[in-house]
């Protein structure tokens, strides 16, 4: 399967978890979204397929029979000169062999790019990162310590950003806008809440 029909399997995959979602978003357990966009991620990431060889029996002496029948000389055959040379049968060279298709060439380079724009964004914003401060609440450390995380995780705030944010994989921080409300305790748990879910599935 070629990189343009995985991609293409991939978009039609994308599209029935979409409606899906629509159609039945309250019926089914959110975490069966998150494994079916893993599908999809699957899909992206990996641009081949893995053939699957099913074993056949086969008459080997029915086979031995057509092979031999196909083979054998025709009744024409003597009208033609024994001398004659057979037609030239094309052969893979080197250089096909070792031709890369344009799609996967196409599909590497995306994903370099891809790759690199995420990384060159968060190499430049790890310095506005580093200028935030820690958050000291008695609310947000007691919150924290219910949740029994596996890692440390440490809560700051800044005032270059407008919207809470996570960041970091093995010392995860969640960031929060220096302009949030602190005394609004219940709408301050369910940004935690969103954010340690992002931590939780390593996001």
């Amino acid at each position: 399967m070629s990189v343009i029909q995985m991609s293409i399997s991939a978009a039609i995959l994308i599209t029935a978890i979409v409606l899906a979602r629509s159609l039945a978003v309250h019926k089914l357990p959110k975490r069966t979204f998150v494994l079916l966009w893993g599908l999809v991620l699957v899909r992206l990431l990996i641009p081949f397929s893995v053939p699957v060889y099913v074993p056949v029996s086969l008459d080997t002496a029915a086979v031995e029979s057509n092979v031999a029948g196909f083979f054998a000389p025709t009744p024409d055959a003597r009208n033609f000169d024994d001398n004659a040379s057979s037609p030239a049968v094309p052969t893979a060279t080197a250089e096909n062999a070792a031709r890369i298709p344009e799609a996967t060439v196409v599909w590497v380079a995306g994903m370099i790019v891809g790759a690199l724009f995420f990384l060159i964004t968060h190499w430049r914003l790890s310095g506005e990162y580093k200028t935030a401060l820690p958050l000291k609440s008695d609310y947000v450390n007691e919150w924290l310590r219910k949740q029994r995380l596996r890692r440390a995780v440490r809560v700051r705030y800044s005032d270059r950003i407008n919207a809470p944010m996570t960041y970091g994989i093995w010392k995860p921080v969640i960031l929060l806008p220096k302009n949030t409300d602190w005394r609004d305790e219940p709408r301050l748990r369910y940004v935690l809440a969103h954010e340690i879910t992002h931590i939780r599935r390593f996001d």
